[in-house]
């Protein structure tokens, strides 16, 4: 029989997007750069510094920006063979039998190079055509020095890195167990992992616990499922059949899970059910698309399937990620053009007013400032307040996690079907129980751990809301002032040119706007790799710290004890039992003091406190830090109205035409940047 054509518009997805390309990405990006730049040397020139540090700050995550892929799966799915095809040329080592054996990072650059960084520091320049004796396991001298690598960084001038897309290559799952733990190690700190499964044999035992007890304790919203080898199917057919099967035993493996897991219909069960979202799942040829790109033949490409993948991955990234990495850039825009124009209307009103005016005018706005310094006080004081009701309302959760995860094991040992026959062969009975424990903590882990991270959620959510009238109060200062001046109000005049959104203006402020940023990080909760992938200003560095640990530790710990039962308990007393219950509560008693001696080395309480402490300590940083650059720059602002005021200086022509191309240019990139934060709000729903 013949093969038909697989054409990948019958299995693909189609999607309207906004801003759906690296090409679209980029160039916002590069015109909010530069509009930024800009505005720097307005504030320079106006002598408000603390403008000009906060953005700097905005302008060096900007210059930093990337999205970063890792590409994950069993070995011998084809993951190097589908990176050289996303990539366009022989890139990474391919061979038949299990290849990679450490990280391999692809970034672009101009010439090929070869950085290989070691786990002790030390980094080395390698020859390209070498790199498999450093990161592979093709020979036992290359095994033995990969062991030694931490992390293998190929510079390639691929037209796709060259759009700040930096590609993982990971070593192979169920290779061996520190080749998983390599590859587990990268997860949280990705915008996106794409899972390789072969289409002729999909979805085997490990693939199917790796999904349901790995993937899904993390962030299946970052998560694209890749059918590889479509190209074996005889007929289109087939391979949509085998495409949309995946589809639907990975959607049903979700639901189930959650529902067994949280009860249908629980705020746990919606919560855990919106994080992880739709799966993605592509069918294609790696290996037509790499013959393809190579070859210059098109229909092969076409047939393939990859375009179809590599215009959703786009969207992917940019849609979603690229549009919460913007936010904060866009809202540091509108503030700094708002604080550009009130310091120019202050200038042109406060020499027009009689001393008696001016006199009070000033008295006014000193008391302005004034209590705007106390108010501040006030709320570092409430900030504080809000960590410790925090910590107080964590507090039986915390204690209950060591007796919940005693509880799960106790009771999945009573469960644990097991018979006579099963005794006989001690090793493979260890194996299935150490796994069963394992998968357990596992998943009692990750419950108590979503409960903690609800909580740290509303509790954040609510001072971040709380905090929205003083960060009005912040960011209207100057306005507050000018208006005492006898100025024009300069949001007035941005309102008239009708081009500033409602949303736009409600997140003008740094602090102001983390909410929006908050709440998508909030939803994909335990997503580190996308929260340190937001690259926002303000909410990066607190949703970091907010959504890593409460989650993963537990996890972590859960999953160190467990590892450690089997082995430990296999050379003792616990199969020297015939008859099943009293090889059962054997069992049960080893593996009880076991997690009992293991829980007693690790304060749950310290940890999930300490970062209760840095998230709310942060937010306190970054509402310290706002407040003081308005305080500081209106100190600044009055101070040289006195000086004009007493030397009675008016502005000179030159200054008044620089200053009236400043107020242009600020309407023009105050106008811009309220029409990119519409955008960015319907794009995001927020």
């Amino acid at each position: 029989m013949t093969k038909e054509e697989v054409r990948p518009r019958e299995i693909g997805h189609e999607r309207n997007a906004t801003m759906a390309t690296f090409i679209d990405y980029k160039r916002v990006l590069m015109s909010l750069t530069n509009d930024l730049r800009r505005l720097n040397e307005f504030v320079g020139e106006l002598d408000l510094k603390e403008s000009s540090v906060l953005i700097d700050e905005v302008l060096d995550r900007l210059e930093n920006d990337s999205f970063t892929v890792a590409v994950v799966g069993e070995f011998k799915r084809g993951k190097s063979t589908f990176i050289n095809a996303l990539l366009g040329g022989t890139v990474l080592p391919m061979d038949v039998l299990p290849c990679s054996a450490t990280l391999n990072r692809v970034s672009y650059g101009l010439t090929p190079r070869v950085v290989v960084r070691y786990k002790d520091g030390r980094e080395e320049d390698v020859p390209p055509d070498q790199l498999a004796e450093y990161v592979t396991k093709l020979t036992d001298q290359s095994e033995e020095t990969s062991a030694t690598v931490d992390e293998a960084t190929v510079y390639y001038p691929s037209p796709y890195c060259r759009n700040n897309v930096d590609v993982i290559d990971t070593p192979g799952l169920n290779d061996s167990e520190a080749m998983t733990s390599v590859t587990l190690s990268v997860l949280p700190k990705i915008d996106a992992a794409i899972m390789v499964i072969l289409g002729q044999a999909p979805f085997s035992e490990y693939e199917r616990d790796f999904l349901e007890n790995r993937l899904l304790t993390a962030d299946l919203g970052r998560v694209v499922f890749v059918v590889n080898g479509i190209d074996n199917f005889n007929r289109p057919q087939d391979a949509q059949r085998a495409v949309q099967g995946i589809e639907r035993r990975i959607q049903q493996q979700v639901m189930e899970r959650a529902k067994e897991q949280f009860g249908p219909g629980s705020p746990e069960y919606e919560t855990y059910v919106k994080k992880i979202g739709r799966p993605r799942v592509f069918g294609l040829s790696a290996f037509q698309a790499l013959e393809a790109k190579q070859s210059g033949d098109q229909a092969l490409l076409e047939r393939s399937g990859f375009p179809v993948f590599e215009v959703e991955l786009q969207r992917f990234l940019t849609e979603r990620r690229g549009a919460i990495r913007l936010q904060v850039p866009v809202n540091r825009a509108l503030g700094t053009c708002r604080d550009v124009l009130t310091a120019l209307e202050l200038r042109r009103s406060a020499m027009k007013l009689q001393r008696d005016d001016f006199e009070k005018a000033y008295r006014d706005s000193e008391r302005e400032l004034e209590d705007l310094k106390q108010r501040k006080a006030d709320e570092m004081a409430r900030i504080e307040a809000a960590s410790d009701e925090t910590r107080r309302k964590l507090a039986p959760l915390v204690d209950d996690l060591p007796d919940a995860l005693t509880l799960a094991a106790s009771q999945a040992i009573d469960q644990a079907d097991i018979g006579v026959d099963d005794i006989k062969d001690a090793k493979k009975l260890k194996e299935r129980l150490g796994k069963l424990v394992d998968n357990v903590l596992r998943r009692q882990s990750e419950k108590q751990s979503l409960a903690i991270e609800t909580q740290i959620n509303a509790a954040l959510a609510a001072e971040v809301e709380r905090l929205a009238e003083f960060s009005g109060a912040v960011g209207g200062l100057m306005e507050k002032i000018n208006l005492n001046f006898g100025g024009v109000p300069v949001e007035e005049s941005v309102h008239g040119r009708g081009e500033v959104a409602a949303a736009a203006i409600a997140v003008v402020t740094g602090f102001g706007g983390l909410w929006s940023g908050y709440r998508e990080a909030g939803v994909k909760g335990a997503a580190v790799g996308a929260v340190a992938s937001v690259g926002t200003m303000v909410a990066a560095s607190v949703l970091l710290t907010i959504f890593s640990a409460p989650l993963t530790v537990p996890v972590a710990v859960a999953v160190g004890l467990a590892s450690i039962l089997p082995g430990k308990l296999a050379a003792g007393r616990l199969f020297r039992q015939e008859k099943i219950d009293r090889f059962r509560a054997s069992y049960k008693e080893g593996v009880l003091a076991e997690l009992a001696q293991g829980l007693t080395k690790v304060n749950f309480k310290f940890q999930v406190y300490d970062q209760v402490n840095t998230a709310f300590e942060q937010l306190r940083e970054a509402v310290r830090k706002e407040a003081n650059a308005a305080l500081d720059n209106a100190e600044k602002t009055l101070l040289d109205l006195r000086l004009r005021y007493e030397r009675d200086v008016g502005l000179g022509n030159l200054e008044r035409q620089r200053f009236a191309l400043i107020e242009q240019e600020a309407h023009r990139i105050s106008e811009a940047s309220a029409r990119l934060s519409k955008q960015l709000v319907e794009i995001l729903e927020i």
